[in-house]
């Protein structure tokens, strides 16, 4: 089981190193897999995006892809293809190609009849650098002859011709051995070579580039579909550059230990070898970090060996060692910054100078050497600067700013003419108040009214400022009178009223309107308070000879049956009576000022309706100590 999984993973291993190998792979569609139209018929190589076929005038190459139906009956799909049952080497595509269209043909029209593929590379081929470029081909099972010479064509022009589909006199820089007849119907055949470019290279053409005399032919099946055709199934062509490249000399910061990634990009089938060895993290890896501690020119060596296979015989290698130096400066250096004070006050500004570079920027978006700056509270300030080597480095700084104290100035706010009033203030070490005193506290007489200001100081140096205002107002101490003590009936009620003033009263009892309801007898107590002093005055009420009294009957009817037709006030020793009778309008419908003048229920001389009216009743007493009796409530009317 263990051995399963490490082949497993083995396997998911090889592909991601294969994966990534073929981002640096100048061959843009390198195994035929984007398609701009899925094949139907022959000739279609060009439906395989970025592809074309150099000779038109004929039938040209067949694109085969699996992911389309592939025409009638599936002939251009995979991995059944029309010209022999072939899984594709990746993916699901593949093209096919006459290497030898026919091998028995005497004429000229049909001798050395050829068909070939052709791309651009991502990129120029770069002079003197090495490049590893292969691809894979298998032989159609189809076919009745098979050829060695098979290869590819590097140039800085693309090849075309529409006059014949005869074969290209090109020379061919990437080869199959000579001899080396490629008859396998089954696998696929690597055809490889390294290639040092001329510079300015950017087309590969691939096919058959000898004459039919010179391509080794070899009948395999004569009784063959294509008896006469070498045809042939390509897949997976790759162009990789493998020359050193240890990357521009640059410089890193040696103050702040910074790093720099050496070479260029790494491929899966290299070998890589930097010298030294100091101060890289991996020497034997394609982009090592590298952190000198002096100076250092590091030496990149790349080797390559790509080996040809025939069964169990080696039939060649292919090696390529190139080499490349970089050169890594280490720049100390150091960069400052600097405050004209690291303490201030709200509302105060500080400059900050940064030294060392020759390029600022700070974290405001400032630019300059110098920038003055007014933080309303604990602020770091961070500039990051560049020197001439383009080493970068940041440093900061802290500003304190202390808030201002939180000073009060407190004192009697109204005083009368002529008083005199203490202030104060707290929250600070030392005061100064606007009249020049330096104290916590003053004693003032304004003639009018003032507004006094306060400066605080802290320890800090910091300050505060604060103001009161006294007001001076004309007013006298409260003079109130309840009058003298005086009696009252038990059951009555006698309201006590004051003058609605600026003056604020309490009772006996702690009530504070400016007015009190006695309904039993006892002494009361009020206390008028205004901001000039307060006054208390006292009444007492002792029990009254209440026989003297008037009542209202709550309902009458008249009605004419001389029941209870007339309402009358009932009382007796009562006098300066005032009766008065309202309707539910509140109109005046009666009055009376004599008990012996009553309501007959009419008004205007007509009778009123059934109804609920309220009456007002005020009277005093003529009989001993005077006293007023005051009564409202309802009286019915009912027929």
């Amino acid at each position: 089981m263990k051995k399963i999984i490490l082949l497993i993973l083995l396997i998911i291993f090889t592909a991601l190193l294969k994966a990534q190998d073929q981002l640096y792979n100048l061959i843009n569609n390198y195994s035929f897999e984007d398609s701009i139209k899925c094949p139907y018929a022959q000739g279609q190589v060009e439906f395989a995006k970025h592809w074309i076929a150099p000779v038109t005038i004929s039938s040209p190459a067949e694109y085969y892809n699996g992911n389309c139906s592939g025409g009638l009956g599936g002939a251009f799909s995979t991995p059944n293809a029309i010209c022999g049952y072939q899984i594709p080497k990746t993916g699901k595509a593949y093209i096919g190609f006459h290497g030898v269209a026919h091998a028995k043909s005497k004429t000229n029209i049909d001798k050395d009849a050829r068909e070939y593929i052709e791309t651009q590379f991502i990129d120029l081929l770069k002079i003197n650098n090495n490049y590893y470029i292969n691809f894979y081909i298998s032989l159609a099972d189809k076919s009745g002859y098979a050829i060695s010479s098979m290869g590819a064509h590097i140039s800085d022009t693309l090849i075309h011709k529409n006059s014949d589909y005869k074969y290209f006199p090109l020379p061919t820089q990437i080869q199959n051995i000579k001899g080396k007849i490629i008859a396998d119907t089954i696998n696929w055949t690597k055809i490889s070579g390294i290639y040092k470019a001329q510079g300015g290279e950017q087309y590969i053409t691939i096919g058959n580039f000898n004459t039919d005399s010179l391509s080794d032919t070899l009948c395999i099946n004569p009784s063959a579909w294509l008896f006469e055709s070498a045809y042939y199934y390509l897949d997976d062509v790759s162009v990789y550059d493998i020359t050193a490249e240890a990357g521009r000399d640059t410089a890193v910061c040696g103050m702040l230990k910074d790093s720099v990634q050496l070479g260029s990009h790494g491929l899966s089938f290299c070998k890589y070898q930097w010298s030294p060895i100091v101060g890289l993290g991996n020497p034997n890896i394609a982009t090592p970090k590298a952190m000198p501690s002096v100076n250092t020119t590091y030496t990149l060596t790349v080797s390559f060996a790509d080996t040809v296979f025939t069964g169990a015989a080696i039939d060649t290698i292919y090696t390529s060692v190139t080499t490349d130096t970089v050169v890594i400066k280490v720049d100390s250096w150091q960069l400052a910054v600097s405050s004209s004070k690291n303490n201030i006050c709200t509302g105060e500004s500080v400059v900050l100078t940064a030294s060392g570079g020759v390029l600022y920027t700070w974290n405001g978006g400032q630019s300059a050497e110098n920038i003055t700056v007014s933080p309303t509270a604990n602020t770091t300030y961070t500039v990051t600067g560049t020197n001439t080597d383009g080493c970068s480095n940041t440093t900061e700084v802290v500003i304190n700013v202390n808030q201002p104290p939180n000073i009060n100035g407190n004192g009697n706010l109204s005083i009368c003419k002529g008083q005199s009033t203490a202030l104060s203030a707290d929250g600070c070490n030392s005061y100064i108040w606007s009249n020049g005193i330096n104290n916590s506290s003053i004693i003032v007489t304004p003639t009018n009214s003032t507004t006094y200001f306060v400066t605080g100081s802290d320890n800090n140096g910091c300050t505060a400022m604060d103001s009161v205002i006294v007001n001076v107002i004309n007013l006298q101490s409260p003079v109130i009178n309840l009058g003298k003590d005086t009696a009252i009936c038990i059951g009555d009620e006698v309201t006590i009223q004051l003058p609605i003033n600026d003056y604020t009263y309490i009772w006996q009892d702690s009530s504070k309107l400016n007015y009190y309801t006695v309904r039993d007898t006892g002494l009361y107590i009020v206390r008028a308070t205004n901001i000039c002093g307060s006054f208390t005055d006292s009444i007492h009420f002792r029990e009254d000879n209440c026989y003297c009294n008037v009542d209202v009957p709550s309902a009458f009817s008249p009605n004419g049956d001389r029941e209870n037709d007339i309402l009358y006030l009932r009382g007796k020793c009562v006098e300066n009576i005032n009766f008065y009778v309202y309707n539910r309008w509140g109109q005046k419908v009666f009055e009376s000022h004599d008990l012996s003048q009553g309501w007959d229920g009419t008004f205007n001389g007509k009778k009123m309706d059934m109804a609920v009216f309220v009456y007002y009743l005020s009277a005093e007493t003529s009989s001993g100590e005077k006293r007023i009796i005051k009564k409202q409530g309802t009286i019915s009317l009912i027929r």
